[in-house]
């Protein structure tokens, strides 16, 4: 019989596992001893919660929830599925987040959801200039260089980056000679 907390070598993944009782089913399962999963694969399946689209964490909301509003209609994967780093997030503050409020994970790991790794900031609006040379670079690379060329880039200023490409140039040219 197996007794609680006791480990052994895992045989697929050749690391210490610890034997623990799931708090909701109330069945044995082995656990990962580096990781703190709290409760038996079974049961994190059923609470809804995936890795998707862009590897964030999402978790199916019931319509009764009161987060339920936060839920993207238009976007994958659809009605009551929101990103888990949102719903922690929200909770956390005790409000639903505007749409202009975006959660950012500060250690830059998408999968980590912890409350201390989680930040809200809100979208800074861009003006209408720079929305239309992101849009053209967007669209091809003509059409970047147009709009660029029409702002001036193309009648005797030069930008940074063809000034340092210049400087470079001449830089070879010197280094040639000698």
């Amino acid at each position: 019989m197996t007794k609680i907390g006791e480990t052994r070598l895992g045989s697929i993944s050749h690391r210490t596992e610890v034997y623990k009782i799931c708090p909701d089913c109330k069945q044995g399962f082995w656990s990962r001893a580096d990781k703190e999963y709290p409760c038996c694969k079974s049961c994190w399946a059923k609470e809804g919660r995936i890795a998707l689209l862009g590897g964030y964490n999402y978790i199916k909301i019931s319509e009764t929830d009161l987060y339920y509003t936060m839920c993207p209609t238009t976007a994958l994967p659809g009605n009551g599925w929101l990103r888990l780093s949102r719903y922690t997030m929200a909770k956390h503050l005790g409000r639903c987040l505007e749409e202009d409020e975006q959660v950012y994970h500060k250690n830059l790991d998408s999968l980590d959801d912890n409350l201390n790794n989680l930040r809200v900031h809100k979208i800074v609006e861009r003006s209408e200039e720079d929305t239309r040379k992101t849009r053209a670079y967007k669209f091809g690379y003509k059409e970047g260089y147009d709009v660029g060329y029409e702002e001036g880039y193309g009648e005797g200023q030069t930008s940074k980056q063809e000034e340092e490409v210049n400087w470079f140039l001449k830089a070879r040219e010197r280094k040639n000679k000698t």
